[in-house]
């Protein structure tokens, strides 16, 4: 089996991170990456930092910034999400739903025949 297959998520000093550790670890890249890309952007000449446009650091922090998002996603609670228990219909209700269905039937075939 490859290295990367059986690989886990390890800091820089090659300790292997819980879960709780890598998300905090992967929200600082992700913090980061993004705080650096506002330096990069199209500009007359090429990117804002200097370099030619596509600028190679602009797309190398993209890609960080994506990779652990995408690692967030999968891993972390993005939306805590109501619970919605349905309502129950009272039996009266109920019946005057179905009278008013039979009704209608009722008074189609009768426009129908």
């Amino acid at each position: 089996m490859s290295r990367r297959a059986t690989s886990r998520h390890r800091a820089r000093g090659g300790r292997v991170l819980d879960r709780d550790q890598f998300i905090t670890y992967a929200r600082v890249q992700v913090d980061t990456a993004t705080s650096l890309l506002a330096g990069h952007g199209p500009s007359p000449g090429g990117c804002a930092c200097g370099r030619p446009w596509p600028c190679p650091q602009r797309e190398s922090l993209s890609a960080v910034a994506e990779h652990y998002q995408s690692r967030l996603a999968l891993l972390d609670e993005t939306v805590l999400l109501p619970v919605i228990t349905p309502v129950a219909i009272p039996a009266v209700a109920e019946s005057a739903r179905r009278t008013l269905g039979g009704l209608l039937r009722l008074a189609y075939r009768r426009m129908c025949a």
